[in-house]
C-alpha cells in the first residue's frame, strides 16, 4: 500500500510547495510600495483541480490535449479532479474523451485517486466510462489498495493537499467504492477462472472447467490455480482443480514452491491432505531449499509479514494449528522414507 501513495505522496509535495511560494509571493507583494498584480494560472491541471470547468472547456478549445501529463507528477487532469473532488470538472473531461485508464507516469489511474478520498460519485463516474478496477500501477496495486488505507494517514495526506476531509464521508465512500469493485468482480468471475477461485466460486469454477479452462494455467508471477485456491482456504475448489487435472507437483518458476508448500505455509491442514492424496511431492524443495517441513516451522512474525505482501489476513492460532497437523500427517511418510532406504540397501548387500 505504501507504494500506491506514492503518487499521492508526490502530488501533495507540488501542491505543498505551490501552496507555500504563493504565500511568499503574496507577502513579498503587500510589502512592495507598487503591488504587482499575480498572474493567474490557466492550466488545465489546476482547472480540474479547482473545478474550473470554463475554463478547462476554453482549454480544450484551444487545443490543450485532454490526457496531457502535468509537468511535475506526470499526471492527467482527469485524476487531479478525482483526487480533489471535483466531479463536475470530472465528467466534463470524461466527455470530452478522456481516459479513464490512464495512469500517467506512475500508472495510478483516476480510479487511484478517488479511491484515496472515498468519492464514490467520481469512481461511479469512472466505471461506468470503462475504468479497470483490476488495474494495477508501476508497483502492482490496485486501486481497491487505497481503501484500506487508515484515516490517520490518509488525513495527513489530505491536509499536505489542503483538502478538508471527513473520517465519515471518506470511509463511507470507500465502502461504497468497495461494492462497486465487488460487484465488478463477481460479473468478472463469471468469465475468468482466476477470479473465480480468488472469489471462491465454485459455481463458476465448476462452469468455466467445463468450457475448457486451462487448470494448470500460471500467472504472471509464477502461481497456480491450486496455489490461489489454497491461499483462499477453497477446499470444494481444491478438490474441483484437482479431478480436473491441476498438477499437484506444479512449481512455481520464480520460486520453485509447489502447491504443498503454500499449504504448510498457511495451515491449511485440509487442502494439504487433499494434495498428499493426489500424490503431492512431500520432499519438494523450493529454490532455496526450503522443505515442505520448513515451512511449517516459520516463526509467526515473518508469516504475517509475508501474508500481508499478498494481501491476506492470517490469524495466527489457526495457522499453527493447521501447521502442527500438516506435521503430524506427514511424520509417518518422513518415518517411513528412512526405513524404506535401509531395507533396499539390505537387500542390495545381500545380492
Amino acid at each position: 500500500m505504501k507504494h500506491t501513495l506514492k503518487w499521492v505522496v508526490a502530488l501533495a509535495t507540488v501542491f505543498a510547495f505551490q501552496s507555500q511560494a504563493q504565500e511568499t509571493q503574496e507577502a513579498e507583494v503587500i510589502q512592495e510600495a507598487e503591488p504587482v498584480q499575480e498572474e493567474v494560472k490557466r492550466d488545465i491541471w489546476t482547472a480540474a483541480s479547482t473545478g474550473d470547468v470554463e475554463l478547462i472547456k476554453t482549454l480544450l478549445d484551444e487545443g490543450v490535449k485532454v490526457d496531457e501529463y502535468d509537468a511535475t507528477i506526470g499526471s492527467t487532469a482527469l485524476s487531479y479532479a478525482a483526487i480533489f473532488n471535483q466531479a463536475e470538472a470530472a465528467k466534463l473531461l470524461i466527455d470530452s474523451g478522456a481516459n479513464v485508464n490512464d495512469g500517467g507516469m506512475s500508472g495510478n489511474t483516476p480510479l487511484h485517486a478517488a479511491s484515496f478520498v472515498g468519492n464514490a460519485e467520481i469512481a461511479s463516474l469512472l466505471i461506468e466510462a470503462g475504468a479497470n478496477a483490476a488495474q494495477a500501477n508501476y508497483e502492482g496495486q490496485t486501486a481497491g489498495a487505497n481503501l484500506a488505507l487508515d484515516w490517520p494517514t490518509t488525513q495527513y495526506i489530505a491536509a499536505m493537499l489542503q483538502i478538508p476531509l471527513e473520517e465519515e464521508a471518506v470511509m463511507s465512500g470507500r465502502a461504497k467504492i468497495g461494492e462497486m469493485f465487488q460487484r465488478l468482480r463477481m460479473a468478472a468471475a463469471e468469465n475468468d477462472i482466476w477470479v473465480a477461485v480468488q472469489l471462491n466460486q465454485p459455481k463458476f469454477v465448476e462452469k468455466l472447467i467445463a468450457g475448457g479452462a486451462d487448470v494448470n494455467e500460471a500467472a504472471e508471477d509464477g502461481s497456480s490455480l491450486l496455489a490461489t485456491a489454497i491461499g483462499g482456504n477453497a477446499n470444494e475448489i481444491i478438490k474441483m482443480l484437482i479431478d480436473a487435472g491441476a498438477d499437484v507437483n506444479s512449481i512455481n518458476v520464480t520460486n520453485g514452491i509447489t502447491p504443498l508448500h503454500a499449504a504448510a505455509f498457511f495451515g491449511r491442514s485440509e487442502s494439504a491432505k487433499l494434495l498428499v492424496d493426489a500424490g503431492a511431492n512431500t520432499a519438494a524443495t523450493d529454490y532455496n531449499g526450503a522443505t515442505v517441513q520448513d515451512l511449517l516451522y516459520l516463526d509467526w512474525p515473518t508469516t504475517e509479514y509475508i501474508a500481508s505482501l499478498i494481501g491476506l489476513t492470517l490469524v495466527e492460532e489457526e495457522v499453527m494449528s493447521g501447521r502442527k497437523q500438516i506435521g503430524e500427517m506427514l511424520a509417518p511418510e518422513a518415518e517411513a522414507e528412512p526405513a524404506a532406504e535401509a531395507e533396499a540397501s539390505a537387500e542390495a548387500e545381500a545380492e
